[in-house]
């Protein structure tokens, strides 16, 4: 299993700052091992571990805000958003994902994070500080939702809420 993921470690870095091919993220992708199972049933996402190591793999450039791994942390945390929606638990993965972007603080990035947030379980959702939805402000934030076009409506009033119920509007 080391080899496999020494070659994909390989093939992320000889694509940065764009995503590997898709065979190759078809390897750490999210993949429910059987649609008729829940997570109660036994039903889990097989490649749920090797997600989790190419992410510690990763940390210290992540951990450096390294722009030319940007767009692998987003497949990445977008991996991990099915993963703990399909089950009924959070990953230590979604939780360091979610932290690791957020840190990049990149506008464009708050619709991720609100997903994760939002499209997750229960779990999931509670075990997230959404304090990382206003990294750039709330002003800047709703203001940078609200000019995106053909933003759901929904959209924008969730983080409203957060930033209402959590004191993060009172700039």
């Amino acid at each position: 299993m080391e080899y496999v993921l020494e070659k994909i470690i390989e093939a992320i870095d000889a694509a940065k700052p764009n995503l590997p091919s898709k065979e190759i993220l078809s390897t750490i992708a999210f993949k429910w091992n059987n649609n008729e199972l829940t997570t109660w049933d036994g039903g889990f996402d097989l490649n749920e571990k090797k997600r989790e190591k190419i992410v510690h793999l990763l940390a210290p450039n992540f951990i450096k805000k390294d722009s030319n791994y940007l767009e692998i942390l987003r497949f990445l945390l977008s991996q991990e958003i099915e993963n703990c929606c399909e089950g009924e638990f959070c990953t230590t993965t979604l939780r360091n994902c979610y932290d690791y972007l957020a840190n990049y603080k990149n506008l464009e990035d708050v619709l991720l994070l609100l997903s994760a947030n939002d499209d997750t379980s229960f779990d999931a959702n509670s075990a997230l500080f959404k304090d990382r939805l206003f990294y750039n402000g709330y002003t800047n934030v709703i203001k940078y939702i609200k000019s995106q076009k053909n933003i759901d409506k929904e959209i924008i009033e969730r983080f409203e809420y957060y930033g209402n119920y959590f004191g993060y509007n009172a700039e």
